[in-house]
C-alpha cells in the first residue's frame, strides 16, 4: 500500500472557507482510501485545533508536516482556491521535490 500525503491550503480568516476546504479534503481522502491508499495529512488534526486552541498555521505545523511527508510514497496537491499562495503547500511541494517524492496535482472545485 502507498502512503499518500495530501497537501491543501488550510488557513483562512473565514471559518466557513476552512469548513468548505475540509469537506473537499474528506471527499478526496475517502476516495484515496477506497483505492487502497493510506492517507496522511496534517489537516487530519483539524478537530484538535478547533477544540483545544492549538495553532493552525504552518509556522506551528511545518516541522510536523515535513516529517510526515518524508515517510510518504507520494504527495497529492489539491489545486483548490488559495493553493498557490499557501505557505504550507509551497513548502510541502519544495520538500517533496528535495526528497524526490512524486507529486500529483489534483484539480478540485
Amino acid at each position: 500500500m502507498k502512503l499518500v500525503y495530501v497537501a491543501m491550503p488550510y488557513s483562512h480568516p473565514n471559518p466557513d472557507v476552512i469548513a468548505e476546504r475540509m469537506e473537499v479534503f474528506y471527499k478526496i481522502a475517502a476516495d484515496l482510501l477506497l483505492q487502497g491508499k493510506m492517507v496522511i495529512s496534517p489537516v487530519l488534526n483539524h478537530s484538535i485545533c478547533k477544540r483545544y486552541n492549538v495553532p493552525s498555521d504552518y509556522k506551528f505545523w511545518g516541522d510536523y508536516s515535513r516529517t510526515l511527508l518524508s515517510k510518504c510514497d507520494e504527495i497529492v496537491v489539491l489545486e483548490m482556491d488559495g493553493w498557490t499562495r499557501s505557505a504550507g503547500v509551497i513548502d510541502e511541494i519544495a520538500t517533496a521535490k528535495d526528497l524526490h517524492i512524486p507529486i500529483i496535482f489534483m484539480k478540485v472545485k
